[in-house]
């Protein structure tokens, strides 16, 4: 019973540490090293979550830029706005 717990600490242990391996490759290291591991394997599938957290990281950065670049237009027009309304009372 003993060893296999020890079988299953280990596993999880190589699984955990291969995830941060994982997150800190580039691209093409990632890729070439989801090349080497046959489909539907643990450290396939552990690539192509790795794809997905990158996937949506980028979208997420993506968005920020687009909510600030948003924000400021809001800001802007509404001075462009209190301004031309001045302007035109005058």
């Amino acid at each position: 019973m003993a060893s296999s717990e020890e079988k299953q600490i280990k596993e999880f242990n190589r699984h955990f540490i291969e995830r941060g391996k994982v997150s800190c490759m580039s691209d093409e290291n990632l890729a070439s090293w989801q090349a080497s591991h046959q489909q539907n394997s643990a450290d396939y599938i552990l690539a192509e979550q790795e794809w997905q957290n990158r996937r949506i990281a980028r979208q997420v950065r993506q968005l920020r830029w687009n909510a600030i670049i948003g924000i400021f237009a809001a800001i802007v027009s509404t001075v462009i706005g209190v301004l031309l309304g001045w302007y035109l009372r005058s």
